[in-house]
């Protein structure tokens, strides 16, 4: 079948449309250029759980692809060039994956990516994470850093988002 989108004044928009990704969305825009600080902004973005829109140039694509798998590993993308126009062409899978099939590919023409939602953060609810802390901690015994980076590696859910958790669990005096 055959998605297609209707043009508009937002390529991100249309991009969203055409990607089928559920959740709240991020609209970040254009990426820094330099390195450091596009590195930087996904390590931020990482934990980030909403659908991310972003614009790149096709000559900084595959490179951003890559440093994006490095830092959310579990995202799926879609890549969207020259949307609505007569070349238009799209990509969609995982990060590493899209990254690799446009490694050696030369990019013309200005491109959308749409990052979806960690898939733990559409499918575990804050009690089912709460809970999955707590056994976690009864069973093994661990506290802090250790239980939250354990229980943020089991479930491959940012560790920010479960540290954040055992900080709620923490207050209420349910963990040490």
């Amino acid at each position: 079948m055959l998605v297609t989108a209707i043009p508009g004044p937002a390529a991100g928009v249309a991009a969203l449309s055409l990607s089928g990704f559920k959740g709240d969305i991020l609209f970040v825009g254009f990426l820094p250029r330099g390195e450091g600080r596009r590195l930087k902004m996904f390590q931020g973005l990482a934990p980030e759980p909403r659908v991310i829109i972003m614009y790149e140039s096709p000559r900084r694509l595959a490179r951003t692809l890559t440093e994006i798998a490095g830092s959310m590993p579990h995202r799926e993308v879609l890549v969207v060039r020259e949307l609505t126009k007569k070349f238009e062409e799209t990509w969609r899978g995982q990060v590493a994956d899209i990254a690799r099939k446009l490694k050696d590919i030369e990019i013309r023409g200005e491109c959308a990516l749409v990052l979806s939602c960690p898939a733990a953060a559409l499918m575990l609810a804050p009690a089912d994470l709460a809970g999955c802390l707590l056994q976690a901690a009864k069973e093994s015994g661990l506290k802090g850093r250790r239980l939250t980076d354990q229980v943020a590696g089991d479930l491959k859910i940012p560790r920010r988002q479960v540290y954040q958790t055992y900080l709620a669990l923490k207050e209420q005096g349910r963990v040490e």
